[in-house]
């Protein structure tokens, strides 16, 4: 959907907060990839993923959790190791596109990061 957007405007509290197009909040504010990972229990393996070192952002995902991490700090196979580290076995992690949402998320300051889940 936010490909056929030209310009996004997001409010905080009723006053302008941050426009521009889809593209350019993706990259000013995110700092790197998106992922898609499945594992379970899910709230544990979200904690889990949160303390990871490079995962900027956690959040649940349906079913399902999606983390943005940092340029470089992770692949696949290294959060998929990271998973199973702390005792998750079955996992699967997949590249996925960042979102509009990931941008609010980064901005509204939700989601789980490093430290903890707020």
């Amino acid at each position: 959907m936010s490909s056929n957007l030209k310009r996004v405007f997001l409010s905080k509290n009723w006053r302008w907060w941050k426009m521009d197009t889809p593209g350019a909040l993706k990259a000013s504010h995110l700092p790197g990839p998106a992922w898609d990972l499945v594992a379970a229990p899910l709230l544990p393996a979200l904690e889990a993923l949160a303390a990871v070192p490079g995962v900027h952002q956690v959040i649940l995902w349906g079913d399902s959790l999606h983390a943005i991490t940092t340029q470089g700090a992770h692949t696949a196979e290294s959060l998929q190791a990271a998973l199973g580290a702390g005792g998750f076995g079955s996992t699967r992690v997949e590249a996925a596109e960042p979102t509009l949402e990931d941008v609010f998320v980064a901005l509204a300051g939700h989601g789980a990061a490093a430290g903890g889940v707020s």
